[in-house]
């Protein structure tokens, strides 16, 4: 269906100069028909699901976490991604560390900075809100506050990494172990 308007506001572009409007609303068009393709992606990349772990750099999952992020109406806080420069490479499952991520993001308020660095067991992810952590009101609330927890404890254990989060929530930092290529088994 995207491809039939696609083609269409092609067509519509493609209209002498002098028919005005009709260029201006194809514009309009295809400028959405690549946003929706870019959100098609999106959405596919995060919907596979893999259990291997991967040698790579930290910074391309993140960046598409936080992209994603961008197009949730439910999730109101603005998300900055500062990504650390040379950092050195991980053993890291993606699905584990996109889990992470997507559990931990939405307990946050306020505009929200999320900052890749070195550190001396190899990557730091630090996590920084401008509010506090959101405070769950009911029991249902608590309950899935703390399993989304369990998930991220657990994940960043699989992977060998440690979590530290802040007095108030709004700090959070986890470490993960770099390995060299010829170190890595992957």
């Amino acid at each position: 269906a995207l491809s039939v308007i696609a083609a269409l506001a092609q067509q519509l572009g493609d209209q002498p100069d002098d028919a005005g409007d009709p260029a201006e609303a194809a514009d309009q068009i295809l400028e959405q028909c690549r946003r929706v393709f870019g959100m098609t992606r999106q959405i596919s990349a995060f919907a596979t699901v893999s259990d291997r772990p991967e040698y790579g750099s930290i910074n391309p999952v993140i960046e598409a976490v936080c992209y994603f992020f961008g197009f949730v109406r439910r999730f109101r806080s603005p998300i900055e991604f500062r990504p650390g420069r040379d950092l050195p490479w991980c053993d890291m499952v993606p699905e584990y560390l996109k889990e992470i991520l997507m559990n931990l993001l939405p307990t946050l308020n306020g505009k929200i900075v999320v900052e890749t660095g070195s550190c001396s067991k190899g990557v730091r992810i630090r996590i920084r809100s401008e509010g506090t952590a959101a405070t769950p009101d009911s029991n249902d609330a608590k309950n899935l506050a703390n399993r989304r927890m369990e998930i991220v404890r657990r994940r960043i254990d699989d992977m060998g990494g440690t979590l530290a989060i802040g007095e108030n929530g709004e700090l959070i930092e986890i470490e993960l172990p770099a390995v060299t290529r010829e170190d890595s088994p992957h």
